[in-house]
Order: structure tokens, then sequence, then C-alpha cells
């Protein structure tokens, strides 16, 4: 046996293994489907042969996605991308995806597609995206007190170091004095008022785990 045959026979044994396989012809129509295609799928192989490959379609894509992953096949040229496909169960999985003019066996042009499944990296990303996403909503909130505690709290805060510091350098007289420490207090109550005003909007909402 030539060993053009017989690597030909282990690179054909090597995607059966490891990657999701197909061949439809140009309608995308299913021709053949491999063991791991049936299985992530969730169709058996005879619910796939002869149905178009939309059948595993997620409604996920653009129609300008689809239109250009067609323009490119059919310039013969190998389009590659991530796919989400739907599962026969409705469960969403993707698939880093190669899709290449081919022959068929009765000499018509065809699409052959090769599939790895990169599920699991996804939903990895999305967890690190949803992580990284409610970090920039806690610092945004964080921001958003410093900016208040800043600006609101800090006048009344003033207003009692300008009272204390006219105590302290005799600037008030004993008479004075009755009034200038109610008004001391109120503008301690008002900037203990502003404080717990800041600190109830920074509460996350309900059932925010935020």
């Amino acid at each position: 046996m030539p060993d053009s045959v017989l690597v030909s026979d282990a690179v054909a044994g090597l995607i059966n293994s490891h990657f999701l396989k197909s061949v439809t012809d140009t309608r995308g129509v299913i021709l053949e489907a491999n063991d791991l295609f049936c299985r992530l799928s969730e169709y058996p192989r005879e619910e796939l042969i002869g149905r178009p490959h939309s059948i595993i379609k997620s409604g996920y894509h653009s129609a300008a996605f689809f239109r250009q992953f067609w323009q490119t096949i059919e310039e013969h040229q190998v389009w590659h991308g991530e796919i989400c496909n739907r599962a026969k169960s409705g469960r969403l999985y993707w698939v880093d995806t190669f899709v290449m003019p081919c022959r068929l066996a009765n000499g018509e042009k065809g699409y052959l597609s090769i599939r790895y499944d990169i599920t699991p990296l996804k939903e990895l990303q999305s967890a690190v995206d949803n992580h990284s996403s409610a970090i920039d909503r806690k610092n945004q909130r964080l921001n958003q007190i410093a900016f208040a505690l800043a600006h609101e709290v800090r006048a009344p805060l003033a207003n009692m170091l300008a009272i204390v510091d006219g105590i302290e350098q005799g600037m008030i007289s004993g008479d004075q004095l009755p009034r200038i420490l109610v008004a001391l207090k109120k503008q301690a109550h008002e900037a203990d008022r502003l404080f717990e005003k800041i600190m109830q909007s920074a509460v996350p909402d309900a059932g925010s785990s935020v």
C-alpha cells in the first residue's frame, strides 16, 4: 500500500477521533456526519443526512455573519471562525470551525467542515467577563461614594472645623457659645445624615450579586 494512502487514512482517522466532521452539497444539505458531530448535536445520523445544516442553527449569529461565510467558501477559500450551534435538546454549544470546498464522490462540488468543541472555553470566558463586569460596577459605585463624600459631607465638616477654630482662637465670646454649640451640633447631624444617605445608596439592590 502506498505511503500516501497510509498517511491519508491516518489523517482521516485522527479527524474522526477528535473533530466534528460533516460534508454538505453547495446548498448546505448534509451528506456525511461523523460520530462526534452526531454526539455533540444530539441528532442521530439518520436525522442529519439529507437535512440542511441550518438544523443546528442557533440564531446567535447575524445575517451578515452568514453572508460573509458563504461568500468566502463560494470563492473557493477556507473559512475559519467560531460558531454557536444549537443541539437537539436546545442546548447551545460552540465550535471552532474550518469550512473548505471539496470534491464529492460523484465529482460535484461540496463543502467539508471540520470543527472542534470549544464550549468549555466559551463558558469560562463568559464567567470571567461577568466577574469583570461585577468588579467594574463595584468600582463605579465606590467612585460615586468617594465623590459624594468629597463634595457633600465635606461642607458640614468644613463648617464644624471653622466653628472649632473660632472657639480655639477666642473669637467667640461666652454668651455666644450656646448658640455656637447649637450650630456645631446641627452641622454634625447634617454630616451624619449625608453620610447615612451615601452609605444607603451604596448598598446593592435586593437580589443583586454585586
